[in-house]
């Protein structure tokens, strides 16, 4: 992770390899995950995974984690993503109603189905940790 000429890709991939060797309570990988969150220039893969990983390290990097979602669901242009990020804010516990609910043209022939599955995943399955491992 502190290779200068490692991209966004790697450094989320290297985070998350230390996680499972045990080291997710170093500062270098939430310091890494957070740089990754917090740069908009960072491709969508990127942003979301690291976001996911740091929200599964502790409650306390939750918001921050759902601040960095909120943002790619605003700004992706990509349905499929978009659908992904926006469960993962409410597996997050994040009141996601109002966002899916935005009038975008390419989203709209999805909001039934998102309506009817974010209701699902916020009423019956209870947030934990081991949900929000994941890869994309």
């Amino acid at each position: 992770m502190s290779d200068p000429n490692a991209g966004p890709d790697h450094i989320w991939q290297s985070a998350q390899a230390m996680i499972e060797l045990g080291f997710e309570s170093t500062p270098e990988v939430v310091v890494a995950l957070r740089a990754i969150i917090d740069d908009d220039s960072v491709n969508t893969r990127a942003r979301h995974g690291a976001a996911i990983t740091l929200a599964s390290l502790d409650p306390q990097h939750v918001p921050d984690a759902v601040a960095a979602l909120r943002d790619i669901a605003t700004s992706t242009p990509w349905p499929a993503w978009w659908r992904t990020v926006v469960l993962d804010l409410a597996r997050l516990g994040d009141n996601v109603g109002p966002l899916a609910r935005t009038h975008q043209p390419h989203h709209e022939a999805k909001i039934k189905d998102l309506d009817l599955t974010i209701y699902a995943v916020q009423k019956g399955c209870p947030r934990q940790d081991s949900n929000l491992r994941h890869t994309v």
